[in-house]
């Protein structure tokens, strides 16, 4: 017997300040925190969304531990990119198919 399973889907975009991004923005949305962007004084916050299954900071060995702090993270992103067009970050997007697993055992 042969199951179907639907495609997994992904999408990249670019956050660039050119089209008046932050990376503080797109942090917040996604890991559904509160966040103070210090470029440019704004917090950014999604109270409303309720979906988040997993959300976890991944740095090298050799990255500061304030890193780990995702606000502390994305304001030196900001802070260090000086030029009004830069690229701040980039944006994964995954589509799931509705019937993979989430429960399954991780190896």
């Amino acid at each position: 017997m042969c199951h179907k399973m639907r495609v997994i889907t992904y999408h990249v975009e670019n956050i660039s300040r050119r089209k008046n991004r932050s990376a503080v923005q797109i942090a917040a949305y996604c890991a559904r925190e509160k966040l103070y962007n210090a470029y440019n004084g704004r917090t950014y916050s999604t109270p409303k969304k309720h979906d988040l299954i997993y959300s976890k900071i991944m740095l090298p060995n050799h990255a500061p531990r304030d890193f780990f702090d995702r606000e502390a993270l994305w304001n030196a992103v900001e802070r260090i990119e000086k030029s009004v067009n830069a690229r701040l970050a980039r944006s994964l997007y995954f589509s799931l198919p509705k019937d993979l697993n989430i429960g399954a055992t991780r190896s």
